[in-house]
């Protein structure tokens, strides 16, 4: 299977999670709380577009496997990222405004962080795990 796409994607997506970083590392949130919303709508819609085409393309295809061990660990990958994607959804709506970033930068930091390293982690773990396994399905 190429999963060229889904690496690009991951690329594009750490390269938002990198300009919103930026920000926090500046101690500038609050004054740039618009660029920092739009940014995080830019994400939203490319984690929506990656997980959509993970769930139509390359989840199925890898459960589908005759290797078990494809199968067992495209459905143990597809489970978890339920979680990850709750938990965006709802950092996503609680700063989903300019005003709600300027109003609390401090917490917005903080969980920015926390949804940071979790989605740093997935892409990494979906690079060294998940697509070596794609790319022989």
């Amino acid at each position: 299977m190429d999963i060229s796409s889904f690496k690009k994607q991951h690329v594009e997506l750490l390269e938002i999670v990198t300009t919103i970083s930026g920000y926090i590392s500046s101690n500038t949130v609050a004054e740039n709380s618009k660029e920092i919303s739009q940014e995080l709508s830019r994400l939203g819609v490319k984690i929506g577009m990656h997980l959509a085409m993970e769930d139509k393309a390359l989840y199925p295809r890898m459960v589908a496997a005759a290797d078990a061990t494809i199968a067992d660990t495209a459905k143990k990958f597809q489970e978890e990222m339920g979680g990850l994607g709750g938990a965006f959804a709802t950092y996503k709506a609680k700063w989903a405004t300019a005003s709600a970033i300027e109003a609390d930068a401090g917490t917005f930091t903080t969980e920015t962080k926390g949804i940071a390293q979790a989605l740093g982690d997935r892409i990494k773990r979906e690079e060294a795990q998940l697509y070596p396994m794609a790319e022989k399905v």
